[in-house]
């Protein structure tokens, strides 16, 4: 139990940043284009491009981590998962976090409440 606890630390830990960087795309969208070198690319989906290379693919992940953890259970719950097996376990892994990110809290309450009755 402790081990499933610490996952789901991990995984509201991912939310929490997340979330932080949502806030800060939101407030601060120039300053991070500027800072990054990357582009805010409007499409069907408007997310942020950095070009090629390994460090800008991992820019344009950790710019578009936001929009990912609310696109997953949509594509999820709609049927839309590509039938690439890489995009599929990558889907569902985002759903997994998304999951035990908010169950997360829920194990918080449960342990509290668990504790005062015992100390009862």
């Amino acid at each position: 139990m402790e081990s499933f606890r610490d996952l789901c630390f991990a995984c509201f830990c991912i939310l929490a940043f997340g979330s932080v960087a949502a806030v800060c795309e939101m407030v601060l969208p120039q300053a991070i284009i500027a800072a990054s070198g990357c582009t805010w690319t409007a499409g069907v989906v408007a997310v942020f491009t950095c070009g090629p290379g390994l460090p800008s693919r991992a820019a344009e992940v950790l710019l578009n981590w936001p929009l990912l953890l609310v696109f997953a259970p949509v594509f999820t719950a709609s049927g839309l998962v590509p039938p690439n097996g890489f995009l599929m376990l990558f889907v569902a892994g985002l759903d997994a976090i998304l999951v035990l990110g908010v169950v997360h809290p829920f194990l918080v309450l449960a342990s509290r409440a668990s504790r005062r009755a015992r100390a009862r």
